[in-house]
């Protein structure tokens, strides 16, 4: 009874947006952002399961894991989620104020100097893996690409940010890739 009142106020939002034209998609953190005409913004968050597909126009959206559908003159984009635990969003609100409010907050790390990174990272002392994914720190990276990061670096997930040298965070940060 809970998910579906979720999937009635989530097709209540994405129909706002239907008789309205896309005009902007960009990245924010770990968001996507779709700026409509008439200061509409759809800000959508995968998480783990979610996904975007492109189907051929009118596709139905699939019973089980379909969330919404946005139909475009090439084709309609699927939004769906396969996971059970149902974290992937999509918020319609208006205005550009309104759409960058969600937004935690964390850092830039792909436009960020080496300097700035390791004041972020040493602001607090938690564990890599945690200050790495922390949305308030560093913007977009997630568990999958901190382990990934973590790994080229050659440096323990678990290890507290106050143990680490300098040449450690030269690593850590250089572990980034540049796109």
């Amino acid at each position: 009874m809970h998910a579906e009142r979720e999937l009635d106020v989530l097709a209540a939002e994405v129909g706002r947006v239907s008789a309205h034209r896309l005009e902007h998609v960009t990245r924010k953190a770990k968001y996507l952002v779709w700026e409509f005409d008439d200061d509409l913004f759809v800000v959508v968050h995968l998480m783990i399961a979610g996904r975007l597909r492109w189907r051929e126009k009118g596709d139905a959206i699939p019973a089980k894991v379909g969330l919404a559908a946005f139909d475009f003159d090439e084709g309609t984009l699927l939004f769906t989620e396969a996971g059970s635990r149902k974290q992937a969003s999509m918020h319609v609100v208006r205005g550009r104020d309104a759409a960058a409010a969600m937004d935690p907050g964390g850092a830039d790390v792909f436009t960020m100097s080496r300097d700035a990174f390791a004041a972020a990272l040493r602001a607090s002392n938690h564990t890599l893996k945690r200050q790495l994914t922390d949305p308030h720190v560093f913007s977009g990276i997630g568990n999958a690409y901190s382990d990934e990061i973590l790994w080229e670096a050659r440096l323990l997930p678990l290890r507290r940010r106050a143990s680490l040298k300098p040449e450690d965070e030269e690593e850590l940060f250089r572990a980034i890739p540049a796109d």
